[in-house]
């Protein structure tokens, strides 16, 4: 194989690794902000003294629920009053 083929090979498979990073660490940050956001009025469900990673699962976990994404950051830029960004 050239080697340039072999360095697009490579480098897709990086790329991809990395786009799966960076999915993996804005749901997690999505799953914090849910988490916190619940914790307010919801203590009992989303206790807000849980270990962070807990409660970042336990936000997760209400995503997966939910299944629907956008209405969840829809709503949390409505709580924390940030206009709502990107796409």
């Amino acid at each position: 194989m050239p080697r340039a083929t072999l360095f697009k090979v490579a480098m897709r498979s990086y790329m991809k690794r990395q786009d799966e990073e960076r999915f993996d660490e804005s749901l997690r940050g999505i799953g914090y902000s849910v988490w916190r956001a619940l914790s307010v009025n919801h203590p009992e469900e989303f206790p807000p003294t849980l270990p962070t990673e807990r409660g970042i699962q336990l936000g997760c976990d209400f995503i997966e629920w939910f299944n629907d994404i956008k209405a969840i950051i829809h709503a949390l830029h409505k709580a924390e009053e940030r206009p709502e960004l990107g796409n």
